[in-house]
């Protein structure tokens, strides 16, 4: 009778209900099913005795080889329908759990049942690409053929897998500290772009091979990734964009839905899109990555900030401000983290520069504290500001703060487009704010402002929030209606 008390302890732990497993189960295998849990069946007892039963079987035999048969049948038919998930979380926690009752049966002795189980749960792992998982549980068939069978045949082939899942793993390993390592380098600024471009064409080639012997979703996350961030090092950012495409089909082509890899690569082609101005590619990216983060309300914040980014350097600004006035409304806004309020504030300030929103329709006020993480972008919304209210003698006193924070920029390997801004706004004071000699002054700077890319990918004190020539045109614009009104 242990077949049967292994069955109905799988059962039991993975909540499935024999009635609604067998719809064909009578009340006497019901009654029986009872007694097994009860205990008034020892482990060894044998088919056809009846130790403390108290039900009334015309053929006791019969009735528990049929139960066994139906409690197997649902056991096969749960590991069938977890074979057919889609929902990774839930099959890995499935699969865990059934794992937890393949060792305890183990532990009982109880191998009737545990080696099919383990053989089914490695078919699930592997196409779920739970690596570690696979492993583990090859390694334990690799041990009990061997053991249990002394089949050298038998014994090579559960070898053969279990290396097989143990190279996937250390492929894995490798490519996600290829990632990280090359990530800290670049957020942490101690190399330049030609460094990590080499950096990662050097990983790339190692990856390569590995890629094309391994399909493990973690290896081609990362492997990928790699050759995103090349791509953007070079600032090729078509070539980085068609990566990201590429990538996402080859996601959307496993046998689950591997949400956490799309996300990534949906992100990505967001942000790619910002920078090649292409808003039907980035919109329909962004709500695709929408779809898939779920009720984390933080990065569905996030993804919205950069949409917003890609209506205004696509210059969709109406959208621009219907997505600000939405968002600014929801009634989750006010529980965010200061530091992602602050960006939407930020928004709302240069939204309010252009005249695209007006300050009473703002839902939320500028407020400096909040905006710590991009300094010279508030210095630059304040310094505007300050000249549309025709207040120049305040403007002037801002002079020392973006000075400062140009030193500080200056220190950076290569010009950005924000420190060439921030010269093209000292020499407004400079010259007077007049307009006539503003221009004469900034010509050389505009034509060099024009000829540096965006870059938002990399990661810095900065963030431009309207293309700075647009800005550059209301700062002139502004200069020009004071002059006017002298």
């Amino acid at each position: 009778m242990q077949e049967i008390l292994e069955l109905i302890r799988v059962l039991e732990q993975h909540n499935i209900r024999f009635t609604q497993a067998d719809s064909e189960a009578d009340d006497n295998l019901l009654r029986l099913l009872n007694e097994f849990r009860n205990g008034q069946y020892a482990p060894d007892t044998a088919v056809g005795s009846t130790p403390g039963a108290s039900a009334d079987y015309s053929d006791l035999e019969t009735a528990q080889r049929l139960l066994q048969e139906r409690l197997g049948q649902a056991v096969k038919n749960f590991v069938t329908e977890l074979e057919q998930f889609t929902d990774v979380q839930q099959a890995h926690l499935e699969c865990q759990k059934l794992w937890l009752n393949v060792r305890m049966l183990s532990g009982q002795n109880a191998a009737i049942l545990a080696i099919d189980l383990a053989g089914h749960i490695l078919n699930i792992a592997a196409k779920f690409d739970f690596t570690l998982l696979a492993m583990d549980v090859a390694m334990y068939l690799r041990m009990q053929c061997c053991m249990q069978y002394f089949d050298s045949e038998t014994c090579a082939q559960a070898e053969a897998k279990y290396q097989f899942f143990r190279q996937t793993l250390d492929a894995e390993f490798r490519a996600e500290k290829m990632y990280s390592d090359m990530t800290a380098r670049w957020w942490g600024g101690h190399a330049s772009e030609e460094s990590l471009q080499q950096s990662a064409k050097a990983n790339l080639k190692e990856l390569e091979i590995l890629m094309a012997t391994f399909s493990s979703s973690k290896l081609h996350l990362y492997g990928n990734l790699i050759q995103v961030q090349q791509y953007l090092f070079a600032q090729e950012l078509p070539a980085a964009a068609a990566h990201c495409e590429k990538s996402i089909r080859y996601f959307l082509g496993k046998p689950y839905q591997a949400r956490d890899p799309l996300q990534v690569f949906y992100y990505h082609l967001l942000l790619c899109s910002i920078h090649l101005c292409d808003a039907e590619r980035g919109k329909k990216a962004a709500y695709l990555c929408l779809g898939l983060v779920g009720e984390h309300v933080s990065n569905q914040f996030k993804i919205r900030e950069l949409l917003v980014l890609l209506f205004l350097h696509s210059r969709n600004y109406q959208e621009a401000a219907n997505l600000f006035c939405s968002v600014t409304a929801d009634s989750r806004f006010a529980f965010l983290p200061g530091a992602l309020r602050a960006n939407w504030s930020i928004f709302g300030a240069y939204l309010a520069l252009a005249g695209i929103v007006s300050p009473d329709e703002i839902a939320i006020r500028f407020e400096r504290k909040e905006a710590t993480t991009h300094p010279g972008t508030l210095l630059i919304a304040e310094y505007i500001r300050l000249l549309q209210e025709k207040r120049l003698e305040a403007a002037r006193n801002r002079v020392p703060e973006l000075e400062h924070f140009l030193f500080r920029r200056n220190a950076a390997p290569t010009a950005s487009r924000t420190s060439v801004f921030i010269q093209m706004l000292l020499l407004v004071s400079e010259a007077d704010f007049q307009p006539d000699g503003v221009s004469r002054l900034v010509a050389g700077h505009l034509e060099h402002l024009q000829t540096l890319p965006l870059d938002l990918a990399t990661p810095t004190l900065e963030l431009e929030v309207l293309p700075y020539e647009d800005l550059w045109q209301i700062v002139l614009q502004t200069l020009e209606a004071g002059a006017n009104r002298q």
